[in-house]
């Protein structure tokens, strides 16, 4: 494999995925019998953090709305330069789909690659 100095290097482990949801309640429901989560809201009903048992959260459902810049599941990778790896993605196709933004989580923006997937990115 080469060394591209310029490439903003990420894990290949996700670190947090979202899942918005046009009825978040439905979807609390659905993955908590599913898999046993726990869903915690934390806005009223617009979103809530995800934990298995006593575990710290590893994700979140949040309501989606027509403004929302993703509906679906989608895993967020660590990256270690946020700005760097937008620029990287967009120089390789990848078109911003959520803006750098601040959250209890840390820093985190989403871009959608060549063939329409949405992938996160979180500064670490």
């Amino acid at each position: 494999m080469s060394n591209d100095t310029g490439r903003a290097t990420a894990s290949a482990q996700a670190v947090w995925f979202d899942i918005s949801s046009r009825d978040p309640q439905q979807t609390h429901d659905f993955y908590s019998r599913l898999f046993g989560w726990d869903v915690h809201p934390m806005d009223g009903d617009d979103y809530a953090v995800v934990t298995a048992g006593d575990q710290p959260p590893s994700g979140g459902i949040g309501r989606a709305s027509d403004s929302s810049p993703y509906v679906g599941l989608v895993p967020y990778f660590p990256v270690a330069d946020l700005g760097l790896a937008l620029e990287r993605a967009t120089t390789l196709g990848a078109t911003v789909v959520m803006d750098p933004t601040p959250t209890p989580m840390g820093k985190i923006a989403a871009v959608r690659d060549l063939e329409g997937n949405t992938v996160g990115l979180k500064e670490s």
